[in-house]
């Protein structure tokens, strides 16, 4: 099946003019390894029918193909897209979720020039994203294949969304900002300026924004009613993230939060991202003031933390390291001493989501909630170095006992008799479980 670029090469030589200008084009920036997966038929084919694809000016959310073969249980997805970021990510995240398996894939960015039915590489007019994605997928039945083609489809259209309004979110974000550094009632100045520099910190490239809604407070109930006219993103009218209570927590949690101080919320709903990475959307909620102080409503972000964030150190990251001070300093250890010395190491290798608790020090959170007796505080903290489903049923048993929202920690099993899973991250003596409506996790 494989051939080399070499007889490529050769092949398209002997193509006509018009066929080896796009054929050379098409797969300049593929690799070597990649085009010899491939008999040079096959290569020609598919970027023919890519050309045909594209001849016609796309719609904004693009245009797709599908193309069955060459071998039994393959396909061809063809796209072509105004450029923007995250087509690769997005349509191969759709794969896989449905079970199929990229084999290879190709990604012409040109600049078109299109007359008539004729289309030619140019170098004028935007560039766009030609995609072409070799699979193996053996669907269960019509209803499966047609689910995944509508997936695709559905993705696509979000990016296009999420792209178009990147630019006003990142506005609302900073926006909110300024309002936060405008407040000066004095209980709430510190927080809001935290809170404002935390905003700003998610533009400068630590979160990808999807959505953002603000919503306002009901005047005779408890809870927030959103506002669909100024949503943005993919909470606009209609679209999957419209209704941003659902991402949030239960209502009689939505209604506890009303009337609460406090200003920010992060936390992590229970719907996966089709666009970018596949994971769980992160939601920040910034509670917005009145000119007395007083909540007239919320701004919510929906979105990704990007992959920088969750290796960066918590002293480093706004409203984190805050907490990661209180703590330090309510621990009472002198400076530099190894108790001091032993917690920061403690709290620097704790994720951005291990929240810190904000209010206790550290041995009175931890001895309150599991009766720890004399047990030193470094003991403590070595147990949350060394075994994660402690480090889980400690943390969050201890931000329950202090009003923060969390997860409940449902058990903590300790095998015996050496039972044993081969796993690099296994330990043998402990298994933890956490619940959260309407769900139970299990870490090993």
């Amino acid at each position: 099946m494989a051939q080399t670029t070499v007889n490529a090469a050769s092949r398209w030589a002997d193509a006509p003019k018009s066929q080896r200008d796009w054929l050379t084009a098409y797969y300049r920036q593929a690799s070597t390894e990649v085009l010899g997966l491939f008999a040079v038929s096959q290569l020609i084919e598919a970027a023919l029918a890519h050309q045909k694809l594209a001849a016609k000016a796309p719609p904004p959310q693009g245009r797709i193909e599908w193309l069955s073969g060459p071998g039994p249980r393959e396909y061809r997805l063809l796209t072509v897209c105004p450029d923007r970021p995250f087509l690769v990510d997005t349509l191969q995240l759709m794969l896989r979720r449905h079970g199929a398996q990229v084999i290879a894939t190709f990604h012409p960015q040109l600049r078109l020039g299109r007359k008539g039915k004729t289309l030619k590489v140019s170098d004028e007019g935007a560039l766009e994203s030609l995609i072409q994605i070799h699979l193996q997928w053996a669907p269960a039945d019509a209803a499966a294949e047609k689910a995944l083609r509508d997936d695709v489809a559905e993705a696509l259209a979000e990016l296009r969304h999420l792209v178009d309004d990147f630019e006003p979110m990142c506005k609302a974000a900073r926006d909110a900002a300024t309002a936060c550094r405008a407040v000066t009632q004095g209980a709430l100045r510190e927080e809001a300026a935290e809170v404002a520099t935390f905003l700003d910190w998610l533009v400068e490239g630590h979160f990808t924004f999807f959505a953002v809604q603000p919503t306002r407070r009901l005047d005779r109930a408890a809870g927030f009613e959103p506002d669909p006219r100024n949503s943005l993103g993919l909470a606009a009218p209609g679209r999957r993230l419209a209704h941003t209570d659902d991402l949030m927590a239960q209502r009689s949690e939505l209604d506890r939060y009303t009337d609460s101080r406090r200003l920010v919320v992060v936390t992590q709903s229970t719907l996966r991202a089709r666009v970018h990475h596949d994971e769980l959307l992160d939601v920040i909620s910034v509670k917005r003031l009145g000119a007395q102080g007083e909540i007239i409503g919320t701004l919510r972000f929906i979105g990704l933390f990007t992959t920088d964030v969750y290796i960066e150190r918590p002293r480093h990251i706004p409203l984190l390291r805050q907490r990661v001070s209180r703590v330090l300093a309510r621990a009472g250890y002198a400076e530099g001493s190894h108790g001091s010395r032993t917690l920061r190491d403690t709290l620097a290798n704790m994720s951005l989501q291990f929240c810190v608790p904000p209010a206790n020090a550290f041995k009175e959170v931890v001895g309150a909630a599991y009766q720890l007796g004399d047990a030193t505080v470094a003991e403590m903290q070595q147990a949350f170095m060394r075994a994660p489903s402690v480090r889980e049923l400690l943390a969050s048993e201890a931000m329950h006992a202090l009003g923060v929202e969390t997860t409940r920690a449902l058990s903590l099993v300790v095998s015996e008799g050496g039972d044993a899973v081969n796993r690099p991250w296994y330990r043998p003596e402990e298994q933890g479980g956490r619940s959260s409506p309407p769900k139970i996790t299990v870490d090993d």
